[in-house]
């Protein structure tokens, strides 16, 4: 997203936080351009802006969360993926910060430990399961 206009400040913060804090989490570049960044924005009260509207405000965050599988779709992927896990020859568990912004860190070393599958983090996931663990 983009401030364009340095009145919209306020809005602009507010609409990058409902982004970054629901849907799937994560951070949200605000652009800056180089003549708004010197310009001085105006002293309101934050009601003020409670008129402004945003096509986009209440919108998943990925075009995923649109077509997002839930009840028996989200069984029968599941059971696709499991499939293919079980049917690997050399099965690898990959987690990344999803099974962190979803609170599945339980749920994720319970899948390791009933399918004795090795498992692989990202940068930002190293600590949702111990070091030492034998997968």
């Amino acid at each position: 997203m983009q401030l364009e206009n340095p009145a919209n400040a306020a809005a602009i913060v507010r609409q990058a936080w409902e982004i970054a804090t629901t849907g799937r989490p994560g951070p949200v570049w605000i652009d800056v351009p180089m003549d708004i960044q010197s310009a001085s924005v105006p002293e309101r009260a934050p009601e003020a802006d409670d008129d402004l509207q945003f096509d986009s405000f209440n919108t998943p965050n990925t075009s995923m969360e649109d077509d997002a599988a839930t009840g028996a779709a989200l069984a029968s992927a599941a059971a696709s993926v499991l499939s293919d896990l079980m049917a690997a020859r050399r099965p690898v568990i990959f987690a990344g910060g999803g099974v962190r912004a979803a609170d599945a860190m339980k749920e994720y070393l319970e899948l390791a430990e009933r399918l004795d599958c090795p498992f692989v983090t990202g940068w930002n996931a190293h600590d949702i399961l111990p070091n030492d663990h034998k997968n």
